[in-house]
């Protein structure tokens, strides 16, 4: 409902309302149109697919204290993955040289270099 101007006081009053209204406005939608603006600069759309791509809430201001910590974080995995396959290796040639030994002890005192089940097969077909 609009007030019912009365006299030429009201009127520049409501003038300046208005004026002041309309300045709100303005700098409300520029506002606005900066942001959409940024927001459709190319590395900012690369940085929100990156975050939902990855699940990592990437924002400008955190991206590289997030970045490093990926970073950081990658690099350790690599580090412990390398370290665990090397470890893997060195006790799968530990085992395969402790079998190896058994092997060796077993077709010392088996006939003919024969165990178990061969020797058995063997003698059945004899």
């Amino acid at each position: 409902m609009k007030k019912t101007i009365k006299n030429l006081k009201e009127l520049r009053a409501e003038i300046r309302i208005a004026k002041r209204d309309v300045k709100e406005q303005e700098e409300s939608l520029l506002l606005h149109l900066r942001n959409v603006r940024e927001s459709l600069k190319p590395k900012n759309i690369l940085l929100r697919m990156l975050s939902s791509v990855s699940g990592i809430q990437i924002e400008k201001s955190t991206f590289f204290k997030n970045g490093i910590s990926f970073g950081l974080s990658l690099f350790l995995q690599r580090f412990i993955f390398k370290t665990e396959k090397n470890v893997e290796r060195k006790i799968y040639h530990w085992l395969d040289s402790l079998f190896d030994g058994v092997k060796s002890v077993i077709n010392k005192f088996s006939h003919n270099g024969e165990v178990g089940s061969e020797k058995i097969e063997d003698r059945d077909h004899r």
